[in-house]
């Protein structure tokens, strides 16, 4: 019986707790985010108030304000003029949070802790400044990782959640949980950080297994149990009661074989929020606090109702769940009105992060109690610091007795005390530097009885302080404008200052080798400095700084290797900080000490928080040198482009600079200054600069460039441009600027026009020479034919034979070039080479048997970019190769080979040769030897990119007949699964 009372006691306080976690969490979710908006800080800044007046709260949150605005971002002042409304509201939510018996937690959107109460950090065996900016996920193992991501990515979404979470105590035990979220959003509704109620559910866990394991037991004594129970089917049907529950509803009788909700409650439906319905469909145990209704439907009081799923021991189905019912109606107004009274005398003693002590009054003062901080501030525990002296937290220069004398001397009227640097002594023997207040407690008779005392830790406050000295004093030495060496003077001598070491040194990353080039150093003798002033990236020292981590060491003690050139210096502590600007390496801080035998702890995390500073200085100082010489480059290559104006548009399409040669700017006829602002009707028409500005807006918009052509109207006749609109990139993917190139082409369009011409002007020759001539040759051919069939002698016969072959190579030749019409407009494309030549050497063997073929094609595909006259081109060759060979017996040897970055056709023949003089004109159209074949060859040669050439058959003997030899480049093939 007992052990059921007390599983079930605590599994009460465990559902009420989860549901109304659940219930407050959207308004809990505002809260805390006005909270933190009002302050901008975490919700453990929140300062809880004793219980004064309000202008005493009001005081007090200045005075607190001040202390933290040299190590705090600054807050707005208009946060200390809302209304009493909103600070009451505050502190009252502060005190649920720390007084809650549950674990809370806030995450930020990186999901690092930046609020934990006492009874979370309990619960983990941690203290909240160890969980504190640390990452949730480093208190779990993995699986439990996988279930926290899941969960934060709702809560990205807006979704709260409830879910079951094992973490890992500090001594490594597993701890159960449940855990309730929600999501944090600023004031434009983004997410911005969770929250999380925290339930222990470990207890509730073992009384479930006890349970389980007295399932029988609880059976025999159930009729003898004063609290109610209930035992119902899946559907809610109540199969079996003690007498405690018929006594409750004895006007609902009978109760067995009725649904719950009708006879419990008068409903027709089940209840919205049903543990048994939760425990049916998850399983699991459920809770909810209930009213106990009368006849009608009158309140009685509060019922709390635990639901507990029961199976069938062997196939272990889900049958039904047992109700457990506790009448808490007096225990639930005791419970209020315990809680209010607690929370009232101990939110101020409890809650605060600062150690608070209650001393004795005597000269040699003891400790009567303190609170939880305490623990983690000096390292002991409650029961050791109880009835101790105080003077074990203090260090040997500051014994007790001075201590008393001071707080005595330094008494205001009120009995308040204050010394603002106090040191501190830990149980581990390290000491610490504190701010001590200190109140006098009275009796009724108004004696001195005792102090409150209130000791905070303020080293990261002086450590603060020193470094936002420090960075001020950086800002206001490189706030002018200082050449390169003294800002990287002025950064290695403020680290210095800061580390309290007595030499430095700064070395700056090469981002295309990775090595590290000295810059400055200072305290360090040149014959040290010689062999350390540059590092490849291979070397210890450039990969120890390419890792990213500070190390700090000693000599000789260290584990690196100590050259002759450190024991000479005699170095011995040494730190190398690595600054990163942007995710990247971008400079090393070496700094060493003549003196000192160790980088102090201090030092370390000073020198940590301005790493960041300091490397985004030099980053800018080197991107600003870069920038210098880029520009400097860029004016000697635009020096360069005599006939080309450069423009550069901003973001709003006005211009940022113009650069033009001079001959340039005089066409337009204004005076045109550089790196000055115009308008673009000083350069163009009206329509014609806004048809720009719209292109330029377009490349802005789509990232695309633009070339167009426009032509320039001037009273003395005008010129064209030829204008490409380019975009500008920043490192974020974003264009930021349009640099727009204009070229005078009026010379180019002069050449273009004519060549339009010309080629009109052929095209008519070739038109009036394919259409008219031709027909008037088969006019003359026709005539001819009827003449020679009337011929009655032999020498009219031949002459008129002749006459009909001449007309017939007329008609031939006007269609070979006829063939070659759209040589220049026809797109070039990937083909076979191989294929070209065999449909060729096929043709040749089908229409001229008496031509004998002797071909060796050494590769099978050889792709060429060319057109539809490939073939022609070939033809041609092979033609001109039996054509003019007088042999009876004509042989044409042809060859396909790969040669060089190409393949090299080949078609040699047994004619009669070519003699020397005549190849080497062989291809001049202004000195053609009759026929269009091996010209149009040359041209379609030309268009492909290749050359053609003449040679002997026979080396040195031209009379043994001619070879061609036609050379063509590969032709770059890209897979069709791969684009570029």
């Amino acid at each position: 019986m007992n052990e059921l009372a007390r599983s079930s006691e605590y599994a009460e306080r465990i559902e009420r707790t989860k549901d109304t976690s659940i219930l407050g969490m959207s308004s809990a979710s505002q809260q805390i985010g006005d909270i933190c908006s009002l302050y901008r800080t975490s919700i453990r800044d929140v300062v809880i108030f004793p219980q004064t007046n309000d202008e005493e709260c009001r005081a007090y949150r200045k005075k607190q304000m001040r202390r933290r605005s040299m190590a705090e971002s600054p807050r707005p002042e208009h946060a200390l003029d809302k209304k009493d409304s909103l600070w009451e509201e505050a502190r009252s939510f502060q005190n649920i949070v720390e007084y809650m018996n549950e674990g809370l937690g806030v995450i930020d959107a990186l999901g690092n802790f930046v609020y934990v109460n006492k009874r979370f950090a309990e619960m983990l065996e941690y203290t909240v400044d160890e969980m504190v900016e640390k990452k949730i996920t480093t208190f779990m193992d993995d699986a439990n990782k996988r279930i926290v991501e899941d969960n934060i990515g709702r809560r990205k979404k807006g979704e709260s959640s409830q879910y079951e979470l094992e973490w890992l105590s500090k001594r490594g035990y597993r701890v159960p949980t449940i855990v309730s979220g929600a999501p944090i959003l600023d004031s434009e509704g983004r997410h911005s950080g969770s929250f999380a109620v925290i339930t222990d559910i470990s207890h509730r866990r073992r009384a479930e297994k006890a349970l389980q394991d007295n399932e029988r037991f609880l059976s025999s004594v159930f009729a003898s149990i004063q609290d109610g129970i209930s035992v119902l089917a899946t559907d809610l049907t109540i199969m079996r009661v003690n007498t405690t529950m018929e006594k409750w509803y004895s006007h609902a009788m009978p109760l067995v074989g009725t649904k719950c909700f009708a006879a419990y409650h008068g409903r027709s439906s089940p209840c919205d929020k049903c543990p048994t319905k939760r425990a049916l469909e998850t399983g699991q145990p459920a809770y909810e606090p209930v009213p106990l209704t009368g006849p009608g439907g009158a309140f009685r009081g509060w019922l709390d109702l635990y639901s507990f799923p029961l199976y069938d021991y062997q196939t272990g189905k889900l049958t039904g769940v047992i109700e457990y019912v506790r009448d808490v109606t007096s225990q639930r107004a005791a419970e209020e009105g315990f809680r209010s009274s607690k929370e009232l005398l101990e939110k101020t003693f409890q809650s605060q992060r600062d150690s608070i002590f209650i001393i004795t009054a005597e000269m040699m003062p003891k400790i009567l109690d303190c609170n939880r901080s305490t623990a983690g501030m000096f390292g002991y525990s409650h029961d050791e610091m109880v009835g101790k002296p105080f003077r074990m937290l203090l260090t040997d220069d500051y014994s007790a007795r001075v201590l008393g004398l001071k707080i005595a001397e330094t008494l205001d009227e009120q009995g308040f005390t204050q010394i603002s640097d106090m040191p501190m002594r830990r149980k581990d023997g390290s000491s610490f530097n504190a701010e001590y207040s200190a109140g006098s407690l009275k009796n009724e008779k108004s004696e001195v009885i005792g102090y409150v005392t209130v000791i905070r830790d303020i080293t990261e406050q002086k450590r603060a302080e020193a470094v936002l000295r420090a960075q001020r004093d950086l800002g206001v030495e490189l706030s002018a404008d200082v050449e390169h060496n003294e800002t990287m003077r002025i950064l290695v001598e403020t680290a210095m200052e800061i580390s309290g070491m007595d030499c430095g040194a700064l070395y700056i990353v090469n981002k295309d080798t990775l090595s590290l080039d000295l810059v400055f150093q200072k305290g360090l003798s040149p014959e040290f400095v010689e062999p350390v002033s540059h590092f490849e990236p291979h070397t210890p020292p450039a990969r120890f700084v390419m890792q990213g981590v500070p190390v700090y060491t000693k000599y000789p003690d260290s584990s690196h290797p100590v050259d002759k050139a450190v024991a000479r210096e005699g170095l011995k502590a040494f730190a190398s900080i690595p600054l990163r600007h942007e995710g990247l390496i971008v400079a090393a801080l070496n700094l060493a000490s003549h003196t000192q035998d160790s980088v102090p702890d201090r030092a370390r995390e000073a020198l940590e928080s301005i790493a960041a500073q300091i490397a985004g200085v030099i980053a800018h100082v080197e991107a600003d040198q870069s920038l210098r010489q880029s520009e400097t480059r860029l004016r000697g290559i635009l020096s360069a482009l005599h006939e080309t104006m450069v423009i550069v548009f901003g973001s709003d399409a006005a211009y940022l600079s113009v650069w033009a040669p001079p001959d340039l700017i005089k066409r337009y006829g204004v005076q045109l200054k550089q790196e000055d602002h115009y308008e673009l009707d000083h350069l163009l028409s009206p329509q014609e600069a806004k048809q720009m500005l719209a292109q330029v807006q377009n490349v802005f918009a789509h990232g695309e460039s633009i070339r167009d052509t426009y032509f320039v109207q001037l009273p003395n006749g005008g010129f064209w441009q030829d204008t490409t609109l380019s975009p500008v990139w920043d490192q974020k993917g974003m264009v930021t600027a349009v640099v727009g190139f204009i070229r005078d082409i009026t010379d180019l369009k002069r050449v273009e026009r004519q060549l339009t011409t010309t080629k009109d002007r052929s095209l008519l020759y070739l038109d009036v020479m394919s259409h008219d001539i031709r027909n008037q040759l088969q006019v003359i051919l026709g005539s001819t034919t009827l003449l020679l069939e009337r011929a009655d002698d032999v020498i009219t016969t031949r002459l008129l034979e002749e006459a009909v072959e001449a007309a017939q190579k007329c008609a031939r030749l006007i269609l070979k070039v006829k063939t070659t019409e759209d040589l220049l407009s026809a797109p070039l494309a990937v083909q076979s080479l191989h294929d070209a030549v065999q449909k060729c050497i096929i043709a040749i063997r089908e229409s001229h048997p008496d031509v004998r073929i002797h071909s060796e094609l050494l590769t099978s595909e050889a792709p060429v970019r060319s057109d539809e006259f490939l073939e022609h081109l070939i033809w041609n060759v092979v033609e001109n190769a039996f054509e003019h060979n007088p042999n009876d017996l004509k042989d044409i040897w042809i060859a396909l080979r790969e040669n060089d970055d190409g393949y090299e056709v080949s078609v040699a023949d047994n004619g009669v040769g070519i003699p020397d003089k005549v190849k080497v004109t062989l291809f001049d159209m202004n000195r053609r030897f009759g026929g269009v074949g091996l010209h149009q060859s040359r041209q379609i040669v030309d268009k492909y990119g290749g050359r053609i050439r003449v040679l002997d058959r026979v080396q040195g003997d031209p009379h043994q007949g001619a070879e061609f030899r036609i050379w063509l480049p590969k032709a770059l093939i890209i897979p069709q699964d791969q684009t570029y």
